[in-house]
């Protein structure tokens, strides 16, 4: 298996990169040379490495977002229960759990849209190489990580670290 070539511009780079030094990492701070100066002196050299430090990016991302819409939702559900028991009226508790679910489902429906977008653009494309997924399916039928290749730029600034 040929080794895995990441990119300085790829997203999951970018979102390991952002899990991190990220603020929440540092306890407020934002990441300093010495933070940024470990992230890339320790950068994973084989794929399974690397898989696991995007899982753990996943799943920062993921808890905030429930944490985020935890709050929003108790948030809309006190106010609009607060507004039906007032009004004592239970059409107002369906309005807001329609203002609640509207916007999600209208999301749902960008993404279905711009995914549709980009599969049918896509047809006259050429081959590239396999990405993340594809790799990390690779190395788990074939029981073997592969090494990680980094581009150009991601070299240059871990040897500036040196």
């Amino acid at each position: 298996m040929n080794a895995f070539k990441i990119s300085h511009n790829s997203w999951h780079f970018k979102l390991i990169k952002w899990s991190k030094l990220s603020p929440w990492t540092n306890f407020g701070d934002y990441a300093t040379r010495f933070d940024i100066e470990m992230f890339y002196k320790y950068l994973p050299e084989d794929f399974c490495t690397y898989w696991k430090m995007f899982l753990f990016g996943i799943l920062k991302i993921l808890f905030h977002t429930a944490l985020a819409v935890g709050i929003i939702t108790l948030i809309g559900f006190t106010f609009f229960v607060s507004i039906s028991t007032l009004i004592n009226d239970p059409v107002s508790f369906f309005i807001g759990l329609g203002i609640i679910t509207v916007p999600l489902g209208f999301l749902m429906f960008v993404a279905f849209l711009i995914n549709y977008i980009d599969r049918t653009r896509g047809r006259n494309m050429k081959f590239k190489e396999d990405g993340l997924i594809v790799t990390r399916y690779k190395s788990f039928k074939e029981k073997y990580c592969p090494m990680v290749q980094y581009d150009e730029k991601i070299e240059e600034i871990s040897k500036n670290f040196y």
